[in-house]
Parts: C-alpha cells; structure tokens; sequence
C-alpha cells in the first residue's frame, strides 16, 4: 500500500508511507499526519486493486 499526502488535488510525492495495509490506519494518519487528504494505493504486484482518496478530520483538541 501507497499513501500520499494530498493538496490541490495533487499527489505530494514521496509517498509518507509504504506498507501493507493495516487496521489502524485511518487512526495513525490522523494522529501522526494531523489529518486531512491522501491517496491510498493498495497494488498487489503491478495490478492496483484499490485506490482512492480519504479526507481524514484533524485529531481533536485535548484540554488542559
């Protein structure tokens, strides 16, 4: 899996993360990427079986 940081409705190249896909996803780039667009693209070998764009909300504010 592929995710890229998105702005403008642009891939910002490197990818910010090369994996395979996880559970937690959505969790982690919210929490380490501070939300917001990416692109994910999920390849098995040179065939692409999924590939879309998430809108992930920023992480919420944490009283004091």
């Amino acid at each position: 899996m592929y995710v890229y940081r998105m702005r403008d409705s642009l891939k910002l190249m490197p990818p910010i993360l090369v994996c395979a896909p996880f559970s937690g996803l959505l969790d982690y780039l919210r929490d380490k990427h501070h939300g917001g667009d990416f692109a994910l693209i999920v390849r098995r070998a040179k065939t692409i079986e999924l590939s879309g764009v998430v809108r992930i909300a920023p992480p919420p504010l944490r009283c004091r």
